[in-house]
């Protein structure tokens, strides 16, 4: 198969324009708000050389070495000095925690992390969803959002001597992990991918839904990570590696580590909890759904595309079905729903689309739900996508279905997911062909003895259970860094 898109000039020249370019998704006001700070700490002699050389696309030998020196002046300043004091302070047992917007699972690690005696800190580059302030807060000793830009990040993180960084790393935001990477020269880098790109499609197949230089880019990136970082977590099975290792090389560490289910944020009432006797059953997604369809591309091509097929199933076997919309997208500004949506919306007063909830809420807005789901409708042909994503990927959102004490119905065509049900007893696995007549299998002592299983594997398989093979990994990795530098700590 060889490298997928090996790292070029023109990678590289596109990845620092990345670096410097100025965030889409910043709103004017920031930008202001940010360069009026900037400039506001800068000597006015410096003031030419370094404006100019922020803003040219991509940054020569000459301009990036007064942008550095620029920016690793500005890192020994208020407010960023508090924040390199404080990592120093904490020792090596720490993690620090880095991400374009904080997602709920690096808030779960945190939260049992710091159970067990590390000090967890959090930087960010992008405004968090809402609500989700007091589950930072009890999370990480400290956190900060700082200026959105990568060449400040790197900076700080220049002078980050002890501890872990553990940087979340999303598809086509993998600049992040790569300039993580290659600012922390003295602590060890586990990267947690969200989604991993290869995992989806080959080029062809991504370059179908996005612009194809951004796609090279991305695979390139996605290579350097999963060769360079000292360890990747991953959602996805040890088969599925393989796809990994025939597109980038030799791998390095991977372990699987999904965002097993909180008991802080758990709400098991069994005796609150009436089964659907004489009452329809209710069906809750709680998840961001994808926009409108890909122009010349079927509908069954991606698997998130045939969500709505699934709730009119669903629907029109009598089973009210309502969305808890992801709080980073709320409705009021998702432009781009997709009419399938507004069509159910119209057709059936069982349908509601609300926004969602962050983490330590989103379990008591559906713990009064029968059913999570996590269920697709898979043509016989497949979709288009990697066999190995639906093979060996396991669904984040399962995981809060069950804090929250709700059986999930899956389709069995997941083979991971399905497994996982099956063998736990957590609810339904069917084939995508039984969705339409799937009500028959429903009884109300089978609720009952699904949410049994369900607080049984959260006490069993918990993340405050699994934490330690994490912690295990961070062990290991400190190990081998003092070995390398004993003096570094």
């Amino acid at each position: 198969m060889g490298q997928m898109a090996p790292w070029t000039r023109e990678t590289s020249e596109r990845f620092d324009r990345e670096r410097c370019r100025r965030p889409p998704v910043m709103a004017a006001q920031e930008v202001r708000a940010t360069l009026h700070e900037l400039v506001d700490k800068l000597d006015t002699s410096q003031l030419w050389s370094v404006t100019t050389a922020a803003f040219t696309e991509a940054l020569g030998a000459g301009s990036a070495a007064q942008v550095t020196a620029y920016l690793d002046a500005l890192i020994s300043r208020t407010p960023f000095v508090e924040i390199t004091e404080r990592l120093a302070a904490a020792g090596s047992r720490q993690v620090l925690f880095i991400a374009r917007r904080p997602y709920f699972s690096i808030v779960r690690e945190a939260l049992h992390l710091r159970e067990r005696g590390w000090t967890c800190h959090l930087v960010y580059l992008e405004p968090h969803a809402q609500g989700l302030e007091a589950c930072i807060a009890s999370a990480f000793a400290g956190s900060w959002r700082i200026q959105n830009s990568l060449l400040l990040l790197e900076a700080l993180l220049r002078r980050v001597h002890t501890g872990v960084v553990h940087v979340q790393t999303w598809q086509f935001d993998y600049h992040t992990t790569v300039a993580v990477q290659r600012a922390c020269t003295h602590v060890p880098v586990v990267a947690e991918f969200v989604d991993v790109a290869s995992l989806i499609g080959d080029l062809e197949l991504l370059a179908l839904r996005f612009p194809i230089d951004d796609v090279k880019l991305d695979l390139a990136m996605e290579g350097e990570i999963c060769r360079e970082a000292d360890a990747v977590l991953t959602r996805f099975a040890p088969p599925a590696w393989r796809v990994l290792s025939e597109s980038h090389g030799r791998l390095t560490r991977f372990m699987v580590f999904w965002p097993y289910p909180s008991p802080k944020f758990c709400c098991h009432e069994p005796q609150a909890y009436a089964p659907p006797t004489g009452r329809p059953v209710r069906a809750v997604y709680a998840g961001g759904v994808s926009g409108p369809p890909v122009p010349n591309v079927p509908v069954h091509a991606f698997g998130g595309q045939t969500l709505p097929e699934v709730f009119r199933c669903l629907l029109e076997q009598g089973i009210e079905v309502d969305v808890l919309h992801d709080p980073y997208r709320p409705l009021g500004v998702d432009t781009g729903l997709h009419t399938a949506y507004r069509d159910l919306l119209s057709a059936f007063p069982t349908f509601r689309m609300v926004d969602g909830a962050p983490p330590d809420l989103l379990p008591a807005r559906i713990a009064g739900y029968d059913l999570g789901l996590m269920a697709f409708k898979v043509p016989p042909q497949g979709y288009w996508t990697r066999p190995e994503l639906i093979q060996y990927g396991i669904g984040t959102k399962i995981f809060p279905y069950l804090e929250a004490g709700l059986p999930v119905l899956v389709t069995s065509e997941f083979e991971a997911a399905s497994r996982l049900v099956q063998e736990h007893g957590l609810g339904l696995s069917i084939p995508s062909e039984e969705l339409g007549s799937f009500a028959q299998h429903l009884r109300p002592h089978a609720f009952l003895d699904w949410r049994t299983n369900v607080a049984r594997y959260v006490e069993a398989h918990g993340m405050h259970r699994e934490i330690v093979r994490l912690e295990a990994l961070y062990d290991e990795l400190l190990a081998t860094y003092s070995a390398a530098c004993p003096s570094s700590d």
